[in-house]
């Protein structure tokens, strides 16, 4: 199975290539705010980009992730910044994959 990485943060430095060069086969979906866009780094790198408002509620954010989910299972969470912790465990919870509560 391959592994499929959900970054919550802006993805700003190398953290994302990163972990896709831990092993072959590794994909990204980087979720971050409206206001990071612009900072990203390497953004066609990821194999999508879901781009929130912060005023954006958790319903949202689950719902937008249960959708990747469904089409390209979620297999890790992981969290670059403190912005979008709630974020990152409410969609850990919806999708049974282990992260911080």
């Amino acid at each position: 199975m391959s592994k499929h990485v959900m970054i919550f943060g802006s993805g700003n430095g190398d953290l994302p290539s990163r972990m896709r060069a831990l092993e072959d086969g590794i994909s990204t979906t980087l979720v971050c705010r409206l206001d990071h866009l612009s900072r990203l780094v390497e953004p066609d790198q990821h194999a999508r980009l879901l781009v929130l408002s912060a005023e954006a509620g958790l319903d949202e954010c689950v719902g937008l992730a249960r959708a990747v989910h469904a089409v390209h299972p979620v297999t890790h969470i992981a969290t670059l910044g403190e912005h979008d912790q709630d974020r990152a465990a409410a969609v850990g919870e919806a999708l049974g994959v282990p992260t911080h509560s």
